[in-house]
């Protein structure tokens, strides 16, 4: 059984757009290796703020954007939240000092034990004691 882990919405965003080049071409070797060893998951957090940032910064039609997300249905393990998951996340939020969202997606993972996370966003993630990085855009911001 492989290991799971998260892959967030700017790997998804990299992969789709190729405004940045170099990140497009990461992101798709990236998760070429990563589906390899990992179960990969995605969190419906990941497809909203995936779709917002699309229909705000891509030229993509409406339809195109919605093909994407049915391969996503797919590609990857969908994984939802609840009232309870909101709750866990105002207190991840709150205890580590990062944004709501991040929260989230973090307070999602730990109660589907998924403990990394395929990430550029590395400032707040680090701070939640039980994610584990893997951030492979990392060279390329130095």
């Amino acid at each position: 059984m492989k290991d799971k882990i998260m892959v967030d919405t700017n790997v998804l965003i990299y992969i789709e757009t190729s405004d940045e080049e170099k990140k497009h071409e990461i992101a798709i070797e990236t998760l070429e290796k990563m589906k390899l060893e990992y179960d990969l998951f995605l969190s419906i957090q990941n497809i909203n703020e995936f779709s917002n940032n699309m229909l705000k910064k891509s030229n993509l039609s409406h339809s195109s954007i919605n093909e994407i997300i049915t391969n996503y249905q797919t590609t990857f393990n969908m994984i939802f939240f609840n009232i309870e998951t909101i709750k866990a996340a105002n207190n991840v939020s709150r205890e580590y000092n990062i944004h709501f969202y991040d929260a989230l997606l973090a307070a999602t993972m730990q109660e589907n034990n998924i403990f990394k996370i395929i990430t550029e966003n590395e400032k707040d993630f680090k701070k939640v004691p039980w994610i584990k990085i893997i951030n492979p855009f990392k060279e390329l911001d130095k």
